[in-house]
């Protein structure tokens, strides 16, 4: 009798609209693009925290110039960041001729590539219910908005060591020198904190 009642009650999932999918899509892209954001502050980090480690027994007057182009690197690099995450991306094609035989290859390759991911999809989203897409989505929108508070909070501290490399130009350069050590020092320490 139980046996009977569990196969009534029992029912196939309900699959997810077509609506469900794309945003489902949608908020996966933006969260693979905010990861793949944090990622590059993250990796500006750790490249100044081993610049600044790798320098830390040179001579001052040697090391001077070396904090000055960390600094310049860093800042150089969070700006791209901010650059293309603010959605004004570039295309990084070239501008000069490439042979029509070449041209064609990558993009055949391109396309392949994009049918192979489409098909994926297809598979993936055919083996979902409503409730595990709207679980999803629940866990992306989550997960963005804590990593774009961590982006805002790397971002922040990266731009504000320009800021202060910047004013740093109006000191001598023994005072310049210990501010410089000062301003890594402070970024390093509430990047760790995050």
């Amino acid at each position: 009798m139980f046996k009977a009642i569990g196969k009534l009650t029992r029912s196939k999932s309900v699959p997810p609209s077509t609506d469900q999918i794309r945003k489902h899509k949608e908020q996966r892209r933006q969260l693979e693009h905010w990861r793949k954001d944090v990622s590059a502050l993250k990796t500006i980090l750790d490249d100044l925290k081993k610049a600044y480690g790798q320098h830390k027994g040179d001579f001052a007057l040697g090391r001077y110039d070396e904090l000055k182009e960390m600094i310049k690197s860093a800042v150089a690099k969070v700006r791209e960041v901010v650059k293309e995450n603010s959605g004004h991306r570039y295309d990084s094609g070239t501008t000069s001729q490439v042979g029509a035989v070449s041209s064609l290859c990558r993009n055949a390759e391109s396309f392949a590539k994009h049918q192979e991911t489409l098909r994926n999809e297809e598979k993936y989203y055919a083996e979902l219910s409503v409730t595990e897409v709207e679980k999803d989505l629940h866990e992306f929108r989550k997960e963005i908005l804590e990593l774009k508070e961590e982006f805002r909070k790397h971002k922040q501290n990266l731009e504000k060591l320009g800021e202060e490399y910047e004013s740093s130009k109006k000191l001598n350069p023994a005072q310049r020198y210990g501010a410089m050590k000062e301003m890594i020092k402070s970024v390093l320490s509430a990047s760790s904190l995050l």
